[in-house]
């Protein structure tokens, strides 16, 4: 069994969270109450906003405006967009009218032009000081650079200036102490058939109990229901290649996995329903001793830095937390596999939980809308999760599947 440093349920790597960052509170929801969402609505409007008029700047150049330095929800629920020091009166038609405005250093081109650079050394044969920054990403509040080192001695960081990158946007923080876990991907992959054993999330359709969302399955979660050229099924995280693989159920045949992806933006798997009597739905699977219900609208949204998302897996059920990056650069360490960009949230999470819904919630509409699966997490110095999920327009885009 290979050994890995971030926590992934179906094969993965744990990777550590700075024990020198600001950690917002972990939102753990002990009574399955999902979290209000209603002082967000108004700054994600700005949010949209912002993104839409990003996307008209860059459909000309490829960069964002020079004076644009990043933008995120702060504590008060501001909508912030940093503006680059000098540059404040320099075509701000980007910014989305009702948006708070504040002063920055760096540019966000700056910021990315750095974050290439330290993706195009991690591509490099220099293991002993690559293997030391396994995870780097911009942090928009402070608009810097955090790169986490294992080894954090003066050496080290010496090292990383002279073979990396000596930018002054580089905020060095300690990786915590690493952590190693057994996995066992998709049960046993090693054999054509999967059998899982039925749950009060596995029933015949004709009984009105579909595989739910954020249900236990196996010793995965699952995501959420979606269609592929057509054919229904569920999508779930792909940490293992388990690509034609069919699953079972007290011995008949439910489906099989039809697409996969284990890089880049995305860690999903599709599992194409094949037997009748079953059927994916966008009921919120209910955990024994919950009071909480709901449906998750197939409509995709996505969020950025300080916004609120929640998680439902089967190890820590129901949670809720901010994201505190959308850029991550994870690697891992014994496959050499990259994963990027990828969004970081606070919320609690835990072996098992892989592939469970990750969904927002709007308190005035009561709609919770689909934001992506759980992908990972890692534990901090102090004991505190960070975790990471796969955006659905990620996985949407790469494996060609729709929502429904």
């Amino acid at each position: 069994m290979k050994k890995f440093f971030l926590l992934f349920l179906c094969g993965g790597i744990l990777f550590s969270c700075s024990n020198e960052e600001k950690m917002s509170k972990l939102d753990v929801d002990a009574h399955n109450v999902t979290k209000d969402a209603m002082i967000e609505e108004d700054a994600y409007q700005l949010y949209e906003d912002l993104q839409s008029s990003l996307v008209k700047t860059r459909s000309l150049n490829a960069s964002y405006p020079d004076n644009y330095g990043g933008s995120y929800l702060d504590s008060n629920g501001e909508f912030v967009v940093l503006i680059v020091e000098g540059q404040e009166t320099k075509n701000l038609n980007f910014v989305p009218k009702g948006a708070v405005t504040k002063p920055c250093k760096y540019s966000y081109n700056e910021l990315l032009n750095v974050l290439d650079v330290l993706t195009e050394y991690k591509l490099s044969d220099n293991r002993e000081i690559y293997n030391n920054f396994l995870v780097f990403y911009i942090d928009d509040k402070q608009n810097r650079i955090i790169v986490e080192l294992t080894d954090f001695s003066e050496n080290a960081k010496q090292a990383f200036r002279e073979n990396v990158s000596n930018s002054e946007t580089i905020i060095f923080v300690e990786a915590s102490v690493k952590y190693e876990l057994p996995v066992i991907p998709f049960g046993n992959s090693n054999s054509e058939e999967i059998e899982y054993k039925p749950s009060c999330a596995i029933e015949t359709r004709a009984a009105n109990y579909p595989f739910l969302a954020g249900a236990p399955f196996g010793n995965i979660s699952i995501g959420y229901r979606a269609k592929k050229d057509g054919k229904i099924g569920l999508v779930t995280c792909g940490h293992s290649n388990a690509l034609g693989k069919t699953f079972t159920v007290n011995g008949q045949t439910i489906g099989k996995i039809t697409a996969w992806m284990y890089k880049g933006t995305v860690d999903a798997s599709f599992i194409e329903i094949t037997n009748s009597d079953y059927e994916g739905s966008n009921q919120l699977y209910k955990y024994p001793g919950s009071t909480a219900s709901g449906e998750i609208s197939p409509d995709i949204k996505e969020y950025g830095v300080g916004f609120t998302v929640n998680k439902i897996g089967q190890t820590t059920q129901r949670t809720w937390g901010e994201i505190y990056t959308t850029t991550a650069r994870i690697k891992d360490k014994d496959e050499a596999i990259e994963f990027y960009p990828m969004t970081g949230t606070r919320y609690n999470s835990a072996g098992g939980d892989s592939g469970g819904i990750v969904y927002s919630y709007v308190s005035s509409t009561d709609t919770r809308y689909t934001v992506g699966i759980h992908k990972g997490s890692m534990l901090d110095a102090s004991g505190n999760k960070c975790s990471f999920y796969v955006k659905a327009n990620d996985i949407k885009n790469a494996l060609n599947v729709t929502r429904y």
